[in-house]
């Protein structure tokens, strides 16, 4: 079914040789008609959407937007030109952009959301986008649209461009539904919660980024703030390895550190160490693994009054010892022993 929509909106951009088939790079999800709409270079400007995190004084999109108009129109002024033909009756003259997130005064970094969503029809032209640097690709994209005719209007044609993470939602949300069909709940990403998809009120959100978008206890409010179930994992990546005895910061983290009420903090119902695979496998699983996860499971039983370090370090190093004497290889925590090593043969 992807492949055939594929083949179909490339048939289609064909049909507009010189317009659709120019993007570049091409769009996730392209959907174009032969309805156009026509653009006055003397009247057309871009705009704010008063919902907008982004307004004039952000240099990066005011700077873009004179930026792309000089590339559309150049810097004169154009004759009103005399149209004919029935599809030459619509006018769009005002391209909105809206920016979800502020952030205007900030670099791009790796992790930077750039996905758009642009719509051009009879009721809007408008740019969506999460990022002032998303709100980039949509303009670029946007430009590379208008096209000039032979008699020098410029035009631009019903266009529906739909950014990766509304694709990436689109699947997610309807694994969700058929899920939600078989009876079943679900533990979903916090992407998931991050990127709007429709679910169920019992859903489990599980937080695993550690400041992304936000920090972790950022994220825990939002979730809990909603009405949903909270699963902790950020800090507790044991994968991460370092020098010393980092066995400390996964005890010290208290999941309830979050702004919130009692009734959200009621929603955080647990926590996961986690591995990732990229550098562990059977050879060095189970010692990376033991005592350090004995931390985190300590953290998530007991009392958040149970913090002492020293306390800890005593009960944790023989713990160490007691797994060694059950036959798990678990590594050390620091320099010492175990009577354990010496009754081995």
């Amino acid at each position: 079914m992807t492949s055939s929509r594929l083949w179909f909106s490339l048939l289609l951009a064909a049909a507009f040789a010189g317009r659709a088939t120019a993007l570049w790079p091409w769009p996730q999800n392209f959907q174009t008609s032969d309805q156009r709409y026509v653009l006055y270079p003397n009247n057309f400007q871009f705009q704010y959407d008063v919902s907008s995190a982004a307004q004039p004084g952000c240099s990066v999109l005011d700077e873009a937007f004179q930026r792309y108009r000089d590339l559309l129109f150049g810097s004169g002024s154009w004759p009103r030109p005399y149209l004919t033909g029935k599809r030459h009756t619509l006018e769009k003259n005002v391209l909105v952009v809206s920016v979800v997130t502020p952030g205007c005064n900030q670099l791009p970094t790796l992790e930077s959301v750039e996905n758009y969503t642009l719509t051009i029809n009879d009721d809007q032209c408008l740019l969506l986008s999460e990022t002032v640097w998303g709100a980039l690709r949509g303009l670029e994209t946007f430009s590379q649209l208008v096209w000039k005719s032979a008699e020098g209007t410029f035009f631009i044609n019903k266009t529906e461009i739909e950014d990766f993470k509304q694709l990436e939602s689109f699947y997610i949300q309807t694994l969700l539904d058929i899920v939600s069909s078989y009876g079943k709940g679900y533990v979903v990403w916090q992407e998931v919660f991050d990127n709007k998809v429709k679910i169920q009120p019992d859903t489990i959100i599980q937080v695993w980024r550690e400041d992304i978008p936000v920090n972790y206890m950022k994220e825990l409010e939002l979730v809990t703030k909603a009405g949903f179930r909270a699963l902790l994992s950020a800090p507790w990546y044991l994968n991460r390895i370092s020098y010393g005895p980092d066995w400390k910061d996964f005890y010290i983290v208290e999941p309830l550190a979050f702004e919130g009420t009692p009734e959200q903090k009621a929603l955080v119902i647990g926590g996961e160490a986690c591995m990732w695979g990229e550098y562990v496998d059977n050879t060095n699983l189970v010692p990376r693994l033991w005592p350090r996860a004995g931390a985190v499971a300590e953290r998530l039983w007991s009392n958040k009054l149970t913090s002492d370090l020293t306390f800890a370090y005593e009960r944790l190093s023989h713990f160490r010892c007691e797994l060694l004497r059950r036959g798990v290889q678990a590594q050390p925590l620091n320099v010492g022993f175990c009577e354990q090593e010496f009754e081995q043969t």
